[in-house]
C-alpha cells in the first residue's frame, strides 16, 4: 500500500465500504450469538418443566 498511484492508495471511500462490512459482519455474529442464547435458555426452560 506504499504506492501513491490512483489504486494504491486507501481512499476515504475504502474506510467506509471495510467499515461497513466490519459492522455488518459484527451485527452478524451478535445475532448468531443472541440466537444461540434463546436457543439454549428455550431448551432449560422446557428441560425445568
Amino acid at each position: 500500500m506504499g504506492t501513491n498511484n490512483k489504486y494504491g492508495k486507501i481512499t476515504d471511500y475504502d474506510i467506509g465500504y471495510y467499515l461497513w462490512i466490519l459492522s455488518f459482519l459484527m451485527m452478524t455474529i451478535r445475532n448468531i450469538l443472541n440466537y444461540k442464547k434463546t436457543i439454549c435458555q428455550q431448551s432449560t426452560v422446557l428441560k425445568n418443566k
